[in-house]
């Protein structure tokens, strides 16, 4: 389960506006990530539809130091790019002809993703969040919050389409450090403590 929130603050004005700019790119965030992974898997299933959506291409955005072996659910023709989230200049450069991006490298990075995508005029920005935001125990969910509203500011200011998606828990492979614990615990204890 996870939960999402769309804050709508395009005007038809902006619309026409971003359309005539002829800004019409995909770009992604985090695609060699656990739930990035996931979603290039996914993206390649369906890349002939995504592609007529953003016929001016799909991005990906990676470290220099990203495990290449990851890379390898890149669909094709998606095109990778190096650069560090933290570069707000080589980021502004690769968001310049975006419309929308998916940010799935973590909430760490939103506020330079959401900095860089107001200064380029991105029209929609879609983020993988946590729901650790709503945790009263962690110590990171007040930073957590901190971070998700300096997000929310920036997209209402400059008229992005905000959309925020915090999973409440991601499985599914070898390292999500979730239940694949719980399944090494099956295969080794003779009975499972509940």
């Amino acid at each position: 389960m996870a939960t999402a929130d769309t804050i709508q603050t395009t005007t038809d004005d902006s619309e026409m506006r971003h359309s005539s700019q002829g800004k019409n790119q995909l770009v992604i965030t985090g695609a060699s990530s656990n739930p990035g992974r996931v979603f290039m898997a996914c993206l390649g299933e369906h890349i002939e539809e995504v592609r007529r959506m953003f016929p001016g291409g799909i991005t990906s955005v990676s470290r220099a130091s990203t495990d290449t072996k990851y890379l390898s659910v890149h669909p094709e023709g998606v095109q990778r790019v190096i650069c560090d989230l933290s570069d707000q200049e080589k980021l502004k450069s690769v968001f310049t002809q975006a419309d929308t991006v998916l940010h799935i490298a973590g909430i760490q990075w939103s506020d330079q993703v959401v900095n860089a995508a107001a200064a380029c005029g991105v029209r929609r920005l879609i983020v993988v969040h946590t729901c650790s935001v709503y945790a009263k125990h962690k110590t990171e969910s007040a930073q957590y919050r901190q971070t998700e509203n300096l997000v929310k500011t920036v997209c209402q200011e400059n008229g992005i389409t905000l959309t925020v998606l915090r999973p409440t828990m991601i499985y599914g492979c070898s390292s999500d450090r979730n239940i694949i614990r719980l399944i090494r615990m099956v295969d080794l204890l003779p009975f499972l403590p509940v």
